[in-house]
């Protein structure tokens, strides 16, 4: 973990403000996103209880009887996703703070040159029917590629295979959810339910390394613009020593 207070020489011209909210808010959402990960386990442990308790009913059984024989179940499961929707809100906001700051930092502090995106739009693309399918995919490419060079981001082709696999599961993630949503407000038989839970255990299960994904993205995000602004540190301080 970077400490900003020992990166940037108080005479250098930077916003220590806009870095001590860059660093809260990944600090923060680090922490958000490890327990993300342990509580999306425990969701597919329950999907999994609530797949087996469903397989070993009767077909034929009514909606009244199924709830009855689903009572246990369905508090364990309705628990279980209320706090991961809780987690999940909260995440949001905070991944969404992260990325806001961190392409101001890049923008601001790090000087980057010929940037497509502004912060507010790179939040702003996810809300956006059809185009959030690819825009803020590209938004993450330009954070990634900016905070590490800033000068000529864009003539470099490298990213990290972390990017497509994680938009890709994000991608698939998103739709699972939806489909889980709309069929467990529709299911009420006993077939249905089970179509509805293979569903809600196929989103669990792409969840977990979309997190650890995402995760990684931040870590080396960050990671990467400290370093650049240690770099930026230094080069003014040898600037500043060959005129003494």
């Amino acid at each position: 973990m970077y400490n900003y207070s020992t990166i940037v020489h108080p005479q250098v011209s930077m916003d220590t403000k806009l870095i001590n909210k860059l660093t809260f808010s990944y600090k923060t959402l680090s922490l958000l996103l490890k327990a993300g990960i342990v509580v999306s386990v425990i969701a597919l442990f329950a999907s999994l209880y609530e797949n087996r308790v469903l397989v070993g009913l009767d077909s034929n059984l009514k909606p009244d009887a199924i709830d009855e024989k689903m009572l246990i179940s369905n508090l364990i499961v309705g628990l279980t996703a209320l706090f991961q929707l809780i987690l999940s809100v909260v995440t949001l906001i905070f991944g969404a703070r992260f990325l806001y700051f961190a392409h101001k930092n890049i923008r601001e502090n790090l000087k980057a040159d010929k940037l497509k995106f502004t912060p507010g739009w790179v939040i702003g693309w996810y809300f956006i029917p059809v185009a959030n399918l690819w825009k803020p995919f590209q938004a993450m490419k330009e954070l990634w590629r900016a905070s590490k060079n800033q000068k000529d981001w864009w003539t470099s082709e490298f990213t990290s295979a972390l990017l497509p696999w994680w938009w890709t599961l994000w991608i698939i993630g998103t739709a699972a959810d939806r489909a889980s949503f709309r069929l467990s407000l529709k299911a009420k038989y006993v077939n249905e339910l089970i179509t509805s839970n293979l569903v809600t255990l196929t989103s669990d299960i792409f969840q977990i390394p979309l997190t650890i994904l995402f995760f990684m993205i931040v870590q080396r995000v960050y990671a990467m613009q400290m370093e650049s602004l240690k770099r930026i540190e230094a080069n003014e301080q040898e600037i500043k020593e060959s005129f003494n």
